[in-house]
């Protein structure tokens, strides 16, 4: 579904947002729809993804071979797709704590990769990798695609 949108622009935001969409080599358009995305907050589901990937980082970097993290559908779900990446070892969720259920994390023993290293592209499986090269896009269009696609297979099971 779309929506007409009509907005006055100053002057000289107007002449920024030309100029970027030049830079961009896309449309008026495309640059306004970018710049309103980038507006809208991070989801409750973007925030855990983060928090479960920075304490993943400490624990390597603190040359862990296990952590801990609470159980949520969210979290079993990503544990998933990172164990069949191989990004971790394994993982098993536990529910006899008196508090929370929570999902122990076995790292990768043997790997020795800087917590802070960005897989390389050739890493991840074709299809994948393709989304990844289309992030890098100079059109906002093509970035936006390829953030729905990420969204699309990764997002929880139904």
């Amino acid at each position: 579904m779309t929506r007409r949108l009509t907005i006055e622009l100053p002057d000289e935001l107007e002449q920024h947002l030309l100029n970027e969409a030049q830079r961009l080599n896309t449309s008026l358009e495309n640059v306004v729809v970018l710049s309103l995305a980038r507006l809208t907050p991070r989801t409750q589901k973007e925030n855990e993804i983060t928090e479960i990937v920075q304490h993943i980082r400490e624990a390597k970097t603190a040359g862990k071979l296990t952590t801990e993290i609470p159980a949520t559908p969210i979290a079993l779900h990503l544990m998933g797709v990172m164990k069949n990446s191989g990004l971790i070892a394994d993982f098993q969720r536990y529910d006899n704590r008196a508090t929370n259920p929570y999902i122990q994390i076995h790292l990768n023993p043997n790997d020795s990769t800087p917590a802070s290293n960005i897989p390389n592209k050739a890493d991840f499986p074709e299809d994948i990798a393709s989304i990844l090269q289309d992030l890098e896009s100079e059109d906002p269009t093509v970035r936006v695609q390829a953030l729905t696609a990420l969204g699309e297979r990764y997002s929880e099971p139904k």
